[in-house]
């Protein structure tokens, strides 16, 4: 479990995650009665830019294909990297 700020909350979030798409669970009913406030795609974005700064990868928010919120893993950004 990770906490993570968002306009000055601490929101505990799950992580898993599977292939290249890393998905975000709001612990908590009151984490997601929080989290309803934004559109996903605003948290999504917030989520991306956390997971930037805290690996040093590029990732992009996308639509969650399940519960909670979903970011990728930028692969032609390692591609570029790698050549």
């Amino acid at each position: 479990m990770v906490k993570i700020k968002i306009k000055n909350r601490d929101v505990s979030f799950r992580i898993t995650g599977r292939g290249n798409i890393i998905q975000f669970l709001p612990s908590s009913s009151e984490d997601l009665d929080f989290l309803d406030r934004f559109d996903e795609l605003s948290v999504s974005k917030f989520l991306s830019a956390y997971a930037t700064k805290k690996t040093k990868l590029r990732f992009e928010p996308v639509s969650s294909p399940a519960a909670g919120y979903s970011i990728e893993i930028d692969t032609d950004y390692i591609k570029k990297k790698l050549k």
